[in-house]
């Protein structure tokens, strides 16, 4: 039974994340106390949804939600300090139900590398080197011994809170049935989010850590429902410390991203936006605002920035759209980096903008790969361009993967991508090194950039 009057949920058990799919879409007409006795919790919200949205089903699904809430906050055990970072992956953007979210280690519990910094050097961020780093060896990568304990550390935390009877924490709530839920209930609205907008919140830090996912799913709905609530919601989650993240596709997208540029297209979630974007600290993050907007509801609003700050009086903001140019192939932006490239590789515009046709080149090029990859009939060079693919293949994959996946040969070739989802992925991180140690034209580092760089960013600089 996962859904006990008492809220307190025993051991890993009852039906499986497909089971439970089958009884959401399935049993409408059983008795909803067995659908909710039975039910993967993450997914009782979908049943409560393919079941018409009755109203007592609703209000007693509000009702589990604000009892399991008070439960986790009061009761739920603080997650210890050695706690790994974790990565929350679902497979595909669409039909993100259809298959289990992956949780595993995020991939900065294996980086290892050693940063040579001056000793006159003050400023520049967070020292990602610890004192007990200096002197381990980075040649030999993480050790099976650190793996395995690692991994253990990770169990026995996501054990502890599911046995205390948090089904939030470390893992996947799907955000179906949440809508309704809001609006049956706005009052619990204004206490679910109480501890998470005022940082002077008794639990601020507790909600935060112990119920990341329930707030997640929240903003997703209260970015297009509420966004006078919404967007603080986002920013707040943005802003706070996270020991899970949610990650979506080949390009592994911020799924707390993709639901800020899910909103509808208005002024109030275009101020967000701007922000969004003003927070980008590396020519990666300007590739993932790309990349999220693109997918969603911010395509129009990326054009009208890129089309204004082409013509701005900074130079800040042209340098900015002259990189974004490079990740979205758009005429007029294919047309604005060629006059611009024409200054020449001695000055800062000119030789950011030859930068961003390389770009756009080799986002062409990886989409070529990859329809020949689905295309192609002979085996042999179905080979040569999947391995072609690798050498270019950015988070821009989001972009076309669908488009490509419709050709002809698509369905048997797809099952090989598919059994080969991590090589995609390793390459897409290895590729986009340049652009995380980038940030328009100057070399930057992790939690490293330039002391001013919020002074120029901000609107009324």
């Amino acid at each position: 039974m996962y859904w006990p009057p008492t809220m307190s949920l025993p051991a890993i058990g009852a039906e499986n994340h497909f089971g439970s799919l089958l009884i959401a879409r399935h049993g409408i007409d059983l008795p909803y106390e067995e659908v909710r006795a039975r039910i993967e919790p993450s997914l009782l919200g979908f049943a409560v949804e393919c079941r018409g949205f009755r109203a007592d089903e609703v209000a007693a699904f509000v009702t589990d939600i604000d009892v399991l809430w008070r439960q986790v906050l009061d009761q739920g055990p603080q997650p210890p300090p050695d706690f790994p970072r974790t990565e929350i992956h679902i497979h595909r953007l669409s039909n993100q139900m259809d298959a289990p979210a992956r949780v595993g280690l995020a991939r900065s519990e294996f980086s290892r590398g050693i940063v040579y910094r001056a000793r006159a050097s003050v400023w520049g961020g967070d020292d990602p080197q610890q004192s007990a780093d200096v002197g381990r060896s980075f040649f030999g990568g993480v050790s099976d011994t650190e793996f395995a304990d690692v991994q253990r550390r990770m169990s026995s935390a996501l054990s502890e809170q599911r046995e205390a009877g948090n089904i939030w924490f470390g893992r996947r709530f799907e955000s179906a049935g949440l809508a309704a839920a809001c609006a049956a209930r706005p009052e619990l609205v204004g206490a679910w989010l109480a501890p998470v907008l005022n940082p002077e919140h008794p639990s601020h830090v507790r909600a935060l850590l112990l119920a990341r996912s329930f707030y997640e799913s929240l903003c997703s709905v209260l970015l297009s429902t509420q966004p006078t609530v919404g967007v603080p919601l986002y920013f707040a989650l943005k802003d706070a410390r996270e020991l899970t993240i949610t990650s979506v596709g080949f390009a592994r997208l911020n799924l707390l991203d993709l639901a800020l540029f899910a909103a509808p297209d208005t002024a109030e979630l275009r101020v967000a936006w701007e922000r969004r974007l003003n927070q980008a600290r590396s020519d990666a993050d300007l590739l993932e605002v790309v990349v999220t907007a693109s997918l969603e509801n911010g395509s129009a609003w990326l054009d009208d920035v890129l089309r204004r700050d082409l013509q701005a009086d900074r130079p800040f903001s042209r340098a900015r759209a002259v990189v974004l140019c490079g990740f979205r192939e758009k005429g007029f932006a294919v047309e604005a980096l060629r006059g611009i490239a024409a200054l020449g590789d001695d000055t800062w515009l000119g030789k950011l903008a030859a930068e961003s046709l390389e770009r756009q080149r080799r986002n062409q090029s990886a989409e070529h790969q990859a329809r020949a990859l689905m295309c192609e009939p002979d085996t042999d060079r179905a080979w040569a361009a999947f391995r072609l693919l690798l050498t270019v293949v950015d988070r821009r994959i989001a972009c076309w993967h669908e488009r490509v996946a419709a050709e002809p040969l698509a369905r048997s070739r797809l099952t090989f991508v598919d059994s080969n989802s991590h090589v995609v992925e390793k390459a897409i991180f290895d590729n986009e090194k340049p652009l995380r140690e980038h940030f328009l034209g100057q070399t930057v580092r992790e939690g490293q950039v330039w002391p001013w760089i919020d002074a120029i960013i901000a609107p009324d600089a």
